[in-house]
């Protein structure tokens, strides 16, 4: 049986997306979404709000599109995977790691203003544009 992670989200970018591109000349996107949840707490019941900021990284045309459509502030859906990244510090040589959303689709909900989003549909991601 193949292992399988599946990630589901729905919040707002922290900040405009970062592209950059591959020695292949694969685009890829990184960017932070904030996902709000409310709850109640303790034996109070007071309800508290709590945000989890997530980061994403997109790749080839999903990339472009989210560099081309996406901005600070804007509601998304985002479909993906968890994956893991592991490098070595430039300065200290210590080792890094880090997890992250790879998203595989990502859906268009409305404006950083508020307004409704334009007939743009979702971006989704061709297999072929991963690079690993």
């Amino acid at each position: 049986m193949m292992d399988y992670c599946k990630v589901i989200m729905h919040g707002r970018l922290t900040q405009d997306p970062e592209i950059r591109y591959t020695p292949a000349g694969t685009a890829v996107a990184s960017f932070s979404v904030a996902v709000n949840r409310k709850f109640r707490k303790g034996d109070s019941g007071e309800l508290t709000e709590a945000v989890t900021f997530l980061p994403i990284r997109a790749f080839g045309k999903l990339a472009e599109h989210a560099g081309q459509y996406l901005g600070k502030g804007r509601p998304v859906l985002v479909d993906g995977e968890l994956r893991s990244s592991e490098w070595a510090d430039k300065e200290s040589g210590k080792g890094r790691y880090m997890l992250y959303v790879a998203a595989q689709k990502i859906i268009y909900l409305g404006k950083a203003n508020g307004q409704p989003a334009a007939e743009e549909g979702p971006a989704e991601a061709a297999d072929a544009d991963v690079p690993f």
